[in-house]
């Protein structure tokens, strides 16, 4: 085959090296998440002394990976894409995350691939009975670790997968409140609007409110009242870690119109309800309430 681009792997994992490494956990994990799986365990080392780090993440998915070519070919055709219920779209998460290896290898039920800086690329000879595994060593400082570890516990895992991290299973957490409305999804290259779930949950004192994308958490929200995960895939960036604001807006929107009964006078002051109480969106009988509930009648 005649090959049109080459791509410098050096700068490549300079670019994601300087990302935030919670990304590692997040696209291994929705690949899991996406598949036909019942658990997920993820181990994260400490970093060494040489200031390396192991992680593995193996499911129990009775076919493995739908292709080992997937792991290292870029913007291979993902069966993903156009499906608003997986997480996955762009196929290549894990060549992001590869990049960083100093060594790595793939093992599921047709074969393993293996990886490192010197070799590059191989086959390797393992295979496994059922599921995946997915190894790397890479560099990762103890700030870098302890933030992973927190982050990793942010996850809102499916309720009927267990998902296990470093030993201990992440718990799944029942929404206080759950809806339904249409909000644009990607869909064949356009942003179509489409009827999902949204899922609320308490933010507790001292805690950041997060928009979440089916239980990965995206980004941080400002002063809102609930944590919000949205049960199909949103307009993201490429790296997975934004939200366009008017989508947020359209979101906060939805919400504020289902639930304005339930907020409080102070409730009404949050600058992010105050935001969603002055979109064009928002219902008559919401405004009038949220404008008494700050002023009096």
């Amino acid at each position: 085959m005649n090959h049109i681009f080459e791509v410098d792997i050096a700068n490549m994992r300079k670019i994601h090296g300087a990302r935030d490494k919670i990304f590692i956990i997040r696209e291994m994990v929705q690949n899991a998440w996406d598949e036909n799986i019942s658990r997920v365990d993820i181990l994260l080392t400490p970093p060494d002394e040489n200031g390396h780090s192991i992680i593995k993440v193996t499911d129990d998915n009775p076919g493995g990976w739908l292709s080992l070519e997937h792991a290292y070919t870029m913007y291979a055709e993902s069966t993903k894409a156009n499906d608003p219920t997986k997480r996955g779209r762009f196929n290549e998460g894990e060549k992001n995350v590869l990049c960083l290896a100093i060594e790595a290898s793939v093992t599921t039920v047709s074969g393993q691939v293996c990886f490192d800086r010197v070799r590059g690329r191989w086959a390797g000879t393992e295979r496994r009975k059922r599921g995946s595994e997915f190894y790397m060593k890479f560099e990762l400082t103890q700030k870098e670790y302890a933030s992973i570890c927190h982050k990793t516990r942010l996850l809102i895992p499916p309720k009927d997968v267990v998902t296990m991290f470093n030993g201990v299973e992440l718990a799944h957490r029942a929404p206080d409140l759950r809806f339904e409305t249409r909000l644009r999804t990607p869909r064949d290259g356009r942003n179509e609007p489409r009827k999902t779930e949204v899922r609320l949950y308490n933010v507790a004192a001292g805690e950041q409110a997060w928009i979440y994308e089916m239980g990965i958490p995206v980004v941080e929200l400002s002063d809102d009242k609930w944590h919000i995960n949205v049960m199909q895939k949103m307009p993201v960036g490429r790296d997975r870690d934004n939200v366009n604001p008017s989508y947020i807006g359209d979101v906060r929107v939805a919400i504020f119109n289902e639930f304005y009964t339930k907020l409080s006078p102070q409730d009404a002051s949050l600058l992010s309800i105050q935001a969603a109480a002055s979109h064009p969106k928002s219902k008559t009988d919401t405004v009038k309430a949220n404008l008494a509930a700050r002023f009096g009648d």
